[in-house]
């Protein structure tokens, strides 16, 4: 049985919190926005409580009665205030970067059919974050520097790769240490918990698929070192599209090659038999859609790209008649590079 959850008290609650935060050392010229908190079937907002639309899907910032606000999907596993408080205001975060006109948004869709896993990408990159976990600790330009190097050469490699990596890093990363430094604020103690978690997944190879979670975390911890030894970037949002890496990946930066150990080849071949094992067991049933759509939306957090088949958790959209219609829940869907669907399938995992 779903526990009852109040919308209203827990809105409450984190809006106390909010009040204690100092925004502006959170981030320059950054303020609180509003906020919407959501479940299935309600949303709580501005004080009053009503039924559910389509509007609300996932945990983000979207555009809503004439403003930019940010929402959440209240779970029962939301049971700790100070926590829930700081991704809120990751939210909020998302939100000031639209109001702001932020550029440096990557091309989602276009990064699910296009960017490819490659084991020397990967490989190279768990040096690079190895690297960062000692610079967060205790800093040194001889091995900042190496960083520098590392990631010039691996952007030599792959260009869209390290471009849509990059973005994520600035979008998401960005807001999350926004997020990290709220925890801080609301908890000291939590924060170092969180702030250590973050640190352990960008040195893990397991947390590596889907690129764009841990993507979340290095761009967290490059911020946190930039700003903690007070390395000269472009803070503010509106100033160009280059990312942080492009500021700081000068002409001067020599391109160095990492010496490396081959341990993403295993990982990315039983990730594939992963996924093709999930794509033969789902097709044997009968599709829930057998008509073609254009592809809408669907929850890009953790969606995948396999052989022709989106994999996508929580929901998906497509047009019809240039309508929107939503399912939710957890689907596989037959797709073509050109967002055409043509199957929809409940997954079966």
């Amino acid at each position: 049985m779903k526990k009852n959850i109040n919308l209203s008290k827990i809105h409450k609650a984190i809006s106390s919190r909010i009040k204690l935060l100092d925004f502006n050392k959170l981030w320059n010229g950054f303020k609180p926005f509003q906020f919407a908190l959501y479940t299935d079937d309600a949303v709580f907002f501005k004080g009053k409580t009503f039924a559910k639309t389509n509007q609300f899907v996932g945990n983000t910032s979207i555009e809503y009665a004439g403003e930019q606000i940010a929402i959440w999907q209240v779970t029962e596993q939301d049971h700790d205030l100070d926590v829930l408080t700081a991704k809120i205001v990751h939210e909020m975060f998302h939100a000031y970067q639209k109001s702001q006109k932020e550029s440096r948004f990557p091309n989602e869709m276009e990064a699910i059919v296009k960017y490819q896993y490659s084991a020397t990408n990967l490989n190279l990159k768990i040096v690079e974050n190895k690297l960062l976990a000692a610079l967060l600790e205790t800093f040194d330009q001889t091995t900042f520097d190496l960083f520098l190097a590392y990631r010039a050469y691996r952007k030599s490699l792959n260009p869209f790769n390290f471009e849509y990596e990059t973005k994520v890093e600035v979008i998401e990363g960005t807001a999350l240490y926004v997020e990290l430094q709220a925890l801080s604020q609301l908890n000291q103690e939590k924060g170092a918990k969180q702030l250590e978690k973050v640190v352990q997944k960008i040195t893990n190879c397991q947390q590596f698929i889907p690129i764009r979670i841990i993507s979340y975390n290095i761009g967290a911890i490059i911020l946190k070192i930039l700003k903690t030894n007070e390395i000269s970037f472009a803070e503010s949002i509106f100033q160009g599209q280059a990312t942080y890496m492009e500021q700081l990946l000068t002409d001067e930066v020599k391109i160095k090659k990492p010496k490396y150990q081959d341990v993403f080849s295993e990982i990315l071949n039983e990730d594939e038999k992963l996924l093709a094992e999930i794509i033969e067991k789902t097709i044997k049933v009968k599709p829930l859609v057998e008509k073609s759509y254009l592809l809408y939306a669907c929850n890009i957090y953790n969606a995948r790209y396999y052989q022709g088949y989106l994999l996508t958790k929580h929901f998906i959209a497509y047009l019809d008649d240039n309508t929107p219609v939503f399912l939710y829940g957890n689907y596989l869907a037959k797709m073509d590079e050109n967002y055409t669907i043509s199957l929809i399938y409940e997954l079966n995992e």
